[in-house]
C-alpha cells in the first residue's frame, strides 16, 4: 500500500539475456527482458526469472514461484533484493555490493518477478496507463503465455502466483485469469499466497482504529476520531463512491501517521520506532536496491538505454489507482478459492494491513468450504526446538498464518519462519503444528 506506498517474434519479445554479464551474479543464469504486453498500446513489461539455487533455467525441478509487489506501483525487484531473493545491496561507503541472502526462497523455487504495472520499472506503457488490477492480470497472463511457450520444461513443475500488500489484488486478479482464460502454454496453478493482503477496503477500513489502540499507539479521542472517518469512508464505498472512499482511506492513513497522533508511527511495523516514512530500519534496504537498479552499468546489463530513469516505485500510481483501491476482491477470492489453494499469511506488528482487517474480509469470503474453514482449530506454528513463530488454521483450500515479530514485509522482518513457511507449502506439508526441516 501507499507507504510503500525465450525466442518469440522480436516484436513480442523485445529483450533476452542469460549469463551474459560478467562481474555480478545478479545477472549470471537469469532469465530477463522486455515483453510486448498489448499490441495496440505497445506496453511492455520487464520480467525476470531466477532458476533455484543449483539449477538453470533449462534443468530446474524445482516449483515456480511468481511475486508481485505492492504499492501499488511498486516493481517486484524491492522483493527480490529486499526481501526474497538470492541478493540483497548494501552500502558500502557509497559503493553498491551485491551480498548472498542467506535465507532466500531461491533455495526451495524458481523466482520470477516483474514490474507491474508497465509504468513502473523497467517496464513501459506505451500510449496507455493501466489503472486496475484486471487490466494488469491480462496483461501478465500475456507476458506468461509467451515466456512458458518457450520454456516448456517449466509448464510441467508447480506454479504459484504471489505477492504482499497490493498483491491482495494483483494476485487474486492473475489467478482469476488463469484459471477463466489460461492457456495450454501455461503451468496449472498450484496455489496463490497472500502476504499482508489489501483486498477489501470495506472490511479492512474497520480495523485501524481499534488496532491502533489495542496497540497502544494511539488514545481514546484519535481511535474515535478515525472511527468518525471510517462510518464515513465505508459509507461511501458501500455507495459506489470509490474515488472519494479512496480519500478517506489517505486521510486516515495520514492522521493515524502524524506526529501529533502517534508520533509518526511507521505504519507497516510499529515496532521499528523510526519517525518518518520509510522507516529507518527498513527503509535504506530498499533505498539501496532503487539505487542499484538505477546504475548504468546494470541498466545497460538489463538491456535498458544508460539514461533510462529507474525508480522502485512510481508515485502516481498509487493515486491513478484510486478506484481499483477502494473496490472488493472478494468475489474474485472466492472463485479462486473453489479451484486451488489459498494461503494468506499475515505479519502481526503491521498497522496498515492489520491481521484484524484482513480477518475482517477472510470471513466474509462466500465460498463452499467456508463451514469446514470456520470449524478447523489454529494451531500453534512450530519449528525445531520448541520454537512457536506463529499460528495457523488450516480448512480446505485455505490457509491463514499470523507471523510473529514480523510487520508488513514479514520475509524482511522474519526471514527465518518465511523460508520455513515456503519449504511447507511447496511440499504440501499442513502439519504447521509439527517441526519441518527447520
Amino acid at each position: 500500500m501507499k507507504s510503500f506506498h525465450f525466442i518469440l517474434p522480436t516484436l513480442v519479445f523485445l529483450a533476452l539475456a542469460t549469463g551474459l554479464v560478467t562481474g555480478s551474479n545478479f545477472f549470471n543464469n537469469t532469465v530477463f527482458g522486455l515483453a510486448v504486453v498489448n499490441q495496440t498500446s505497445n506496453a511492455k513489461m520487464f520480467y525476470q526469472f531466477i532458476p533455484a539455487t543449483g539449477y538453470t533455467i533449462e534443468n530446474t525441478t524445482k516449483p515456480t514461484i511468481l511475486f508481485m509487489q505492492g504499492g501499488p506501483g511498486c516493481s517486484s525487484q524491492l522483493a527480490n533484493l529486499g526481501e526474497i531473493g538470492p541478493y540483497s545491496v548494501e552500502n558500502d561507503n557509497g559503493t553498491l555490493n551485491l551480498v548472498p541472502r542467506n535465507y532466500s526462497w531461491s533455495s526451495e523455487a524458481n523466482l520470477m518477478f516483474l514490474d507491474n504495472p508497465t509504468n513502473v520499472g523497467y517496464s513501459q506503457p506505451g500510449s496507455q496507463i493501466v489503472i486496475d488490477s484486471n487490466t494488469s492480470a491480462q496483461q501478465i497472463q500475456n507476458l506468461l503465455e509467451q515466456f512458458f511457450h518457450n520454456y516448456t520444461n517449466l509448464a510441467a513443475l508447480d506454479f504459484w502466483v504471489m505477492g504482499e500488500s497490493y498483491g491482495g489484488h494483483y494476485v487474486p486478479a492473475i489467478a482469476y485469469q488463469l484459471l477463466s482464460n489460461g492457456s495450454a502454454a501455461l503451468p496449472k496453478l498450484t496455489g496463490i499466497a497472500m502476504q499482508n493482503p489489501w483486498t477489501d477496503a470495506f472490511y479492512q477500513l474497520e480495523s485501524f482504529g481499534v488496532a491502533a489502540y489495542a496497540m497502544g499507539i494511539i488514545d481514546p479521542q484519535s481511535r474515535d476520531r478515525i472511527q468518525s472517518l471510517i462510518t464515513e469512508g465505508r459509507e461511501v464505498i458501500l455507495n459506489g463512491g470509490y474515488a472519494q472512499g479512496f480519500d478517506y482511506f489517505d486521510e486516515i492513513e495520514s492522521y493515524l501517521q502524524s506526529f501529533q497522533v502517534s508520533g509518526s508511527v511507521f505504519l507497516n511495523n510499529y515496532r521499528y520506532y523510526g519517525v518518518g516514512q520509510p522507516s529507518p530500519k527498513i527503509g535504506p534496504v530498499f533505498g539501496n536496491a532503487g539505487q542499484y537498479l538505477n546504475q548504468t552499468d546494470v541498466k545497460v546489463n538489463f538491456g535498458m538505454p544508460a539514461d533510462f530513469n529507474y525508480q522502485l516505485c512510481d508515485g502516481p500510481t498509487y493515486s491513478n489507482w484510486a478506484v481499483d483501491i477502494s473496490k472488493s476482491y472478494l468475489g474474485v477470492l472466492a472463485y479462486v478459492l473453489e479451484r486451488t489453494k489459498v494461503v494468506i499469511f499475515n505479519g502481526a506488528d503491521d498497522m496498515e494491513c492489520n491481521t484484524a482487517g484482513v480477518l475482517g474480509f477472510v470471513n466474509q469470503i462466500n465460498w463452499s468450504g467456508r463451514p469446514v474453514y470456520k470449524k478447523a482449530s489454529k494451531v500453534a506454528w512450530q519449528m525445531k526446538g520448541n520454537n512457536v513463530v506463529g499460528t495457523a488454521r488450516v480448512g480446505g483450500n485455505l490457509t491463514f498464518l499470523t507471523v510473529y515479530g514480523a510487520g508488513h514485509f514479514v520475509p524482511f522482518d522474519q526471514p527465518y519462519s518465511s523460508l520455513d513457511m515456503v519449504q511447507r507449502l511447496m511440499a504440501g506439508n499442513d502439519n504447521w503444528n509439527e517441526p519441518f526441516n527447520l
